[in-house]
Parts: structure tokens; C-alpha cells; sequence
């Protein structure tokens, strides 16, 4: 992979956080989290053209499932932002009454959360 692919990569996936963050009302805070980032990192990286949030790093790997999750909730309610958001940020029986942003604070709670949508979709 070239210089510049990997910085259009990294900035595709920042503009897709940023994105999923004003849509969903996800706190700068909570994605921080989810990438296993301080909320000053998190902020540094996606105001700067870097390359932190490159597909071939673990944060960018990190950033990568939560986009997939973000898409799939989309895809599952129709573009209804205030279903995902809600379905995002409340208790739900099916993870023993956890909120599934919380969840993905942990990457095991990251990749289970993908896994699960991934199954829903393939239901619906």
C-alpha cells in the first residue's frame, strides 16, 4: 500500500466515525472508547491528516467493525437514526440487559456485537 492510499484510507474512516458520531449522537467520548483511545487522541487523530485510523493498525482495525456495525444497524431499521441511536445506547435482554455501545468498549464486545448484527441481517 502506497503513502497516500493509506492517508485516503485514514481519512475515509475518520470522515465515517465523524459521521456515525453526528448521526447516531454518539459521543466524541464513547468511539474514543471503543478504539481503545483517550478522548485527546481520538480527537488529535481525526483533526489531523494521520494515519491513525489506517485499515493496516489496530485502531483502524477497531474503527473498521464499529463502521460495520454502524451500517448494519442501518441496513436493519432503514436509515431510522433514532431506532439505531436507541438501540445503540439501551439495556437489551439479548446481551443480559447491557447496552451494546458499552459492550463494545472491549473487543470481544466489539467483534460479538458485529457477529450478532451479521446474524440478524442474514435473518430479516
Amino acid at each position: 500500500m502506497t503513502a497516500l492510499s493509506i492517508a485516503n484510507d485514514s481519512a475515509i474512516i475518520a470522515k465515517s466515525l465523524e459521521n456515525a458520531s453526528k448521526l447516531y449522537g454518539i459521543s466524541q467520548a464513547d468511539i474514543a472508547k471503543v478504539l481503545h483511545m483517550s478522548n485527546s487522541a481520538f480527537s488529535k487523530a481525526k483533526n489531523q491528516n494521520s494515519n491513525s485510523f489506517s485499515p493496516d493498525t489496530i485502531t483502524g482495525e477497531l474503527a473498521l467493525y464499529f463502521i460495520k456495525i454502524i451500517r448494519s444497524l442501518d441496513a436493519i431499521y432503514g436509515g431510522n437514526e433514532e431506532i439505531c441511536k436507541k438501540w445503540l445506547t439501551n439495556n437489551n435482554n439479548d446481551f443480559d440487559g447491557k447496552k451494546p455501545l458499552e459492550l463494545m468498549r472491549s473487543v470481544k464486545g466489539l467483534v460479538f456485537i458485529m457477529n450478532y448484527l451479521d446474524y440478524y441481517r442474514g435473518r430479516v
